[in-house]
C-alpha cells in the first residue's frame, strides 16, 4: 500500500465540485491528491452561468478576476415571447461587489481551464485515466483500492465523481441513479451578428417562451451568444450526431426576431449538444464514516436555476474550510451538511418544479415569483 501521509485527502473527479475543492484545500495548506476517470482533461459542455452567488465564492478564491475576463458580464434578466419582446426585465444583484457583473456566462472549457491553471500553479498531483473501485474504513483513516490496482490510504475520500457517480455506489449501494425529468436540454453556442435588432440588449440574459418550448439566448462574449432549449416530453433516445443541427432549429421554428437570426446559424453537429435532464437529491447525510458525496454526486439539478455549478463551487469552498479546521473528519462532514443540505435541497426540487410547471401548466403556477424567490434565498451567505 501506498503511504500518502496521514492528512492527505483524496478527492475522486475533476469537474466543477472537484477541482474547486481542490482549489480550495490547497489555499488552506491541505495536502490533497486528484483522480478522474476521463484520459484526458478535457471537459464537455457549451456555456456555463455563474450567478451572483458563484462570483462571490469565487472571489474567496482570488478566480473571479480570471473568470470574468474570460465570460461576457451579465446585469439583467429578461422573460419575454418568441419574439424576443420582453414582458418583464429584472435587475440581478452584484452580490461579488459592485466592480463585478451581476453574473457571467462564459465556456465550460474556458472555465475548467481557469481551474486547471490554478493547480498546475500550486502543484496539486491530479491523475488521469484513474478512479477508486474499493473502500475500506478503519477508526483514524480510508483505504482506497484504485481502478489500476494500486492501493493507497487517506484522511478522507470526497466523491465528486458527478450524477452516476461511482464513489456514491460505493458507500450507497442502495441508492438508484437519477430520475428523468421529463426534458431534454438543447445546447449550440453561434457566432455573433453584427446586428440583433432593437429588441436585443447587451448584458442581458433572455428566458422566452414559444408555445412548445423555452428558450435561452446569453452572451458568452462579443464574438459568441449561446443558445439553449428545454424539449418537453423527451423519452427518446439520442438523436444521431448527423441530424441535431435540423432538430434543433426545428425547435426554434416558432421563435421570431434576434432568435431567428442566430437559429439560422445552427449547421454544424458539433456545435450542438442534446441531453437528457436528471434529478438526484441524496437525503441526509452525505457521508459514511470519512467518505463524502458532493456536487452533482450528492445533489442533480435541472438548469431552471442556473445553479447547477454555482452549489458545486460552493461546496467545493464550504468543504474545504471545514476539513482545513480542527477536529474529527466526521465532525466537519457534519459542519458541511449544516451549512449545505436545505440550499442545495432547495434548489434540486424548485428547479424541478419549474421544470414540472414548464411541462404540465396549472392554474397559478408563478414560476417568475418561485424563481425570484430562489435566487433571494441563494444571495443570503454561504
Amino acid at each position: 500500500m501506498r503511504e500518502t501521509g496521514s492528512n492527505r485527502v483524496l478527492i475522486v473527479g475533476a469537474g466543477v465540485a472537484g477541482s474547486t475543492l481542490a482549489v480550495a484545500l490547497h489555499a488552506r495548506g491541505v495536502e490533497i491528491e486528484l483522480v478522474e476517470i476521463q484520459p484526458e482533461w478535457k471537459p464537455l459542455g457549451t456555456g456555463l452561468m455563474l450567478m451572483g452567488p458563484s462570483l462571490r465564492a469565487l472571489r474567496g478564491l482570488d478566480l473571479i478576476d480570471d473568470a470574468v475576463a474570460g465570460g461576457a458580464g451579465l446585469y439583467h434578466f429578461a422573460v419575454g415571447d418568441e419574439a424576443g419582446n420582453p414582458t418583464s426585465v429584472t435587475d440581478l444583484p452584484r452580490l461579488a461587489g459592485d466592480e463585478y457583473p451581476a453574473c457571467i456566462e462564459l465556456g465550460r472549457p474556458a472555465f475548467h481551464g481557469i481551474l486547471a491553471k490554478e493547480m498546475r500553479r500550486a502543484g496539486v498531483p491530479v491523475r488521469l485515466g484513474l478512479t477508486i473501485d474499493a473502500i475500506d474504513e478503519n477508526d483514524n483513516a480510508v483505504d482506497v483500492t484504485f481502478s489500476d490496482g494500486e492501493s493507497a490510504r487517506y484522511r478522507a475520500v470526497v466523491g465528486a465523481d458527478g450524477a452516476y457517480s461511482g464513489v456514491r455506489r460505493l458507500i450507497f449501494p442502495e441508492l438508484g441513479a437519477p430520475r428523468p425529468s421529463g426534458q431534454a436540454l438543447w445546447r449550440a453556442m453561434v457566432d455573433r451578428p453584427p446586428e440583433l435588432g432593437s429588441n436585443f440588449q447587451e448584458g442581458t440574459v433572455y428566458m422566452l417562451y414559444g408555445p412548445h418550448n423555452k428558450a435561452m439566448i446569453i452572451p458568452t462574449s462579443p464574438r459568441q451568444l449561446y443558445i439553449a432549449l428545454t424539449e418537453n416530453g423527451a423519452g427518446h433516445d439520442r438523436p444521431d450526431d448527423a441530424v441535431l443541427p435540423e432538430l434543433m432549429r426545428a425547435h426554434l421554428a416558432d421563435y421570431r426576431g434576434f432568435v431567428a437570426v442566430l437559429r439560422d446559424q445552427i449547421t454544424d453537429p458539433s456545435q450542438v449538444i442534446w441531453r437528457r435532464l436528471e434529478v438526484l437529491l441524496v437525503k441526509p447525510a452525505w457521508h459514511r464514516g470519512r467518505t463524502i458525496l458532493i456536487g452533482d454526486a450528492a445533489h442533480t439539478t435541472t438548469p431552471n436555476l442556473a445553479s447547477g455549478a454555482g452549489m458545486a463551487i460552493e461546496d467545493g469552498v464550504v468543504l474545504a474550510e471545514e476539513l482545513s479546521g480542527e477536529g474529527p473528519v466526521e465532525a466537519a462532514f457534519e459542519r458541511f451538511m449544516s451549512r449545505r443540505y436545505e440550499r442545495c435541497r432547495m434548489v434540486v426540487e424548485n428547479s424541478a418544479q419549474l421544470s414540472e410547471w414548464e411541462q404540465r401548466p396549472v392554474p397559478g403556477a408563478d414560476p417568475i415569483a418561485l424563481t425570484d424567490e430562489s435566487w433571494r434565498v441563494l444571495s443570503q451567505p454561504i
